[in-house]
């Protein structure tokens, strides 16, 4: 039986230990493993048991932070500076010590990329299709894969408008759905938390299925640790691993290394265990921005609705014209944080424009777009001395000229998508912000300097496998965490060890 380590406990670390486990391996994962604090732990219990008031998490939960903060809480980010020191500028680098990862955050859109989609990774690869359904059913009751029966008012109309219009659509190169979402609605209230964190805790993050990778005799969870480095020996890894409690360093051996650490911290992690003084990384990113826009109907009264507030409507643009590569949609409807967000912004004008911005907000709805990594721009990691590491944006490519460029095309097809972009209001996020990073360890057939094969070992070791973004050869525009699941368990199920 292999004994192998898995570092990580996000999307890629339980999807990689899934696929080792099947095939009889005996598996330690380690993480660092921070939950939300115990306070807060015990208001979401009671909240669930006696179906108290929600307004604790709307309170605090986005106090003009610009990181997602699920219940208030920073126990996702907590840490990670204590072990990883590094300066950035006018970017941001992805991280979370949290026990799920990165996955407590995130919107819980879902997407397949077709063959087609993935063209620039390895050919032996490209395909996951039989991976897919593996990884979807890891979900189990988490997994909607048509969300059409729990659409807002406001979604519905656009639903409805865009499937009489649909030949016109298509023929202009868009491409609609309901949101796939990674949510139980069997339990939802629709009570519009979505965004300050799930008081019932039915969007999906992978601490779920951790527990039940617990109850395998071949799984062992440590948790509280960091692996701060790693060494290849002839025979085995030698891992550095310190406690976080008491700061304690120890040793640890293994047949196969697999690390899931994020595309961030994963890319820092091989650049201290290089240890190569100056020696930089590319890490690519799909650039992410909003669009407010104005329906062409006022919904009176939409603050009443009983929704969710995640991703409704998904839309993919193919318009050469403006990008060589198609180009991601998610639309949002009503939630209270276009209020709050009002409010931070006009201080005390707010109260003065309350009647008109009410019936602004009966009309707005929000784009969250995506290009793809290959019309993006992206940071570039270098490792310093005395284990610092710097950061930088490389901004060689006018992102926000394609984003105007979308913004005016939209525009031109109003009628026949029933808004109206409010091209003034459009942003962009840093480089990184958004979360969709990876790449600076690419997957290739033929590896050649910091790249990798198929099976995510880089060229300057045999026994190490990465697993999570940072292998992926390009960022798609889009959803990218069940891409990142299905490689990582291709890789755990048929990696040679």
């Amino acid at each position: 039986m292999n004994n192998v380590i898995v570092v990580g406990s996000g999307p890629a670390g339980i999807s990689v230990a899934t696929g080792l486990l099947e095939r009889g391996c005996k598996v330690t994962l380690l993480d660092a493993g921070n939950t939300l604090e115990i306070e807060k732990q015990n208001v979401l219990h009671e909240i669930q048991k006696n179906n108290l008031d929600l307004s604790f998490l709307k309170s605090t939960a986005y106090a003009k932070k610009k990181l997602k903060l699920p219940y208030g809480s920073n126990f996702i980010y907590d840490d990670v500076k204590d072990y990883f020191s590094w300066k950035t500028q006018n970017c941001y680098l992805p991280h979370s010590f949290a026990q799920g990862g990165l996955s407590n955050a995130w919107g819980g859109v879902l997407s397949e990329f077709s063959e087609k989609e993935l063209s620039n990774w390895p050919e032996s690869c490209r395909n996951l299709s039989t991976y897919y359904p593996k990884i979807i059913s890891l979900f189990e009751k988490y997994y909607t894969s048509d969300s059409s029966n729990f659409l807002s008012t406001q979604a519905c109309y656009l639903k409805d408008r865009w499937s009489k219009n649909r030949s016109h659509l298509e023929n202009d190169g868009f491409y609609f759905r309901p949101a796939t979402l990674g949510v139980n609605f069997n339990h939802c209230r629709l009570c519009g938390s979505c965004q300050h964190g799930c008081p019932y805790e039915l969007i999906y993050h992978t601490s779920i299925y951790l527990a039940l990778l617990k109850l395998n005799k071949n799984f062992d969870y440590v948790n509280g640790v960091v692996v701060e480095n790693f060494f290849e020996n002839n025979k085995d890894i030698e891992i550095l691993v310190k406690h976080i409690k008491d700061k304690r360093s120890f040793r640890m051996k293994t047949d196969r290394l697999f690390i899931a650490s994020g595309s961030g911290l994963s890319s820092l992690l091989y650049l201290r265990s290089l240890n190569e003084i100056g020696k930089k990384l590319v890490l690519k990113d799909s650039q992410h921005f909003i669009l407010p826009c104005l329906l062409d109907k006022r919904f009176k009264n939409v603050k009443d609705d009983n929704l969710h507030t995640l991703c409704q409507l998904e839309m993919s643009l193919t318009q050469e014209n403006i990008s060589r590569y198609p180009i991601h949609l998610q639309f949002y409807t009503y939630m209270d944080l276009y209020k709050i967000e009002l409010k931070n912004k006009l201080k005390w004008s707010y109260f003065l424009l309350k009647p008109l911005l009410k019936s602004l907000v009966e009309r707005l709805i929000i784009i969250q777009g995506y290009l793809d990594s290959r019309e993006s721009n992206y940071l570039t990691i270098q490792y310093k001395c005395n284990n610092q590491f710097e950061i930088k944006a490389n901004k060689s490519r006018s992102v926000m000229h394609t984003i105007n460029c979308i913004s005016r095309y939209l525009k031109q097809n109003k009628n026949n998508l029933a808004f109206n972009p409010l091209l003034f209001l459009s942003s962009k996020s840093l480089v990184g912000q958004a979360n969709h990073v990876g790449g600076s360890l690419p997957m290739s057939d033929d590896p050649k300097g910091d790249e990798v094969n198929i099976w995510g070992t880089p060229n300057h070791f045999k026994r190490v496998h990465f697993v999570d973004g940072s292998i992926l050869p390009s960022i798609p525009a889009g959803p990218i965490t069940l891409t990142i699941m299905a490689n990582a368990y291709r890789i755990g199920k048929e990696a040679p060890l």
